[in-house]
């Protein structure tokens, strides 16, 4: 969806967390799948920046290894505790323990992730510092790995979390099962690049017609907003363009 008078860095922030919301098949099986990919990717991760580590042995000195091993060390301790706080979250006993429990954790999830990636990037950083001109391509193309290779994949699992997690805060056990059912008819469908827009359009439109009373799909709209708030304004024109108030897109 691309209406031009709805401010357009937030109406890709709505599409993009739509497009999360509709690759959910089960909110707490999916939160277990999650969790085990980010603990597989940062394995993954930690698993290049060893290797990392051969290498540096055989340029740097002594003191100069032990920086860099110390700042390996660091992104190991945090992605353990982060995999950690994600372990607790797949072993909740029951629907009212996510309820109650599961934002906290991501909370310091969140907080485990950015010092593992802080400790990353400062790691690829004091290398190739260290390195002598004629090794610093090297260990570019082989170690400095996370912006191109782990960064998209770590936000993209983590903004699931996210939106689960507002789910969990923002709806009941009763109100998840039937958005699940609903995301579920929509995940049915063939969408086509031509077709994309338009049925975005009926996702969001029938979610409203389920919802009752209304504050229902203020809460939808809350999850898509994402802390992101639209301006009433906006708010009105995204409505009546879902509803088919107008018969071109806002702006048009």
């Amino acid at each position: 969806m691309k209406p031009s008078k709805i401010n357009t860095d937030f109406n890709r922030h709505l599409e993009t967390r739509l497009d999360v919301l509709l690759k959910i098949r089960d909110f707490q099986d999916d939160l277990k799948i999650t969790a085990e990919r980010i603990s597989s990717l940062s394995e993954r991760l930690i698993q290049n920046y060893v290797t990392g580590l051969v290498y540096l042995s055989q340029h740097l000195n002594k003191n100069e290894q032990q920086k860099c091993a110390d700042l390996v060390t660091n992104i190991q301790v945090n992605a353990n505790n982060m995999n950690h706080i994600l372990a607790k979250t797949i072993y909740f006993n029951s629907e009212d323990e996510i309820h109650s429990c599961l934002n906290s954790q991501l909370k310091i999830f969140e907080e485990r992730k950015s010092r593992m990636i802080e400790y990353s990037q400062r790691f690829e950083l004091l290398a190739k510092e260290l390195l002598e001109s004629s090794q610093i391509q090297i260990w570019e193309v082989n170690f400095c790995v996370f912006e191109e290779k782990f960064a998209h994949a770590f936000e993209s699992y983590s903004q699931t979390l996210r939106i689960i997690g507002e789910v969990y805060q923002k709806y009941s056990p009763k109100e998840i099962k039937l958005l699940s059912q609903i995301i579920a008819e929509n995940q049915e469908k063939d969408w086509n690049n031509e077709e994309y827009e338009v049925e975005y359009l009926k996702a969001i439109s029938q979610f409203k017609q389920e919802f009752h009373p209304e504050n229902l799909w203020d809460k939808f709209l809350d999850v898509l907003a994402g802390g992101v708030h639209p301006s009433p304004q906006e708010k009105v024109m995204l409505s009546r363009w879902i509803e088919g108030e107008q018969k071109n897109k806002p702006g048009e």
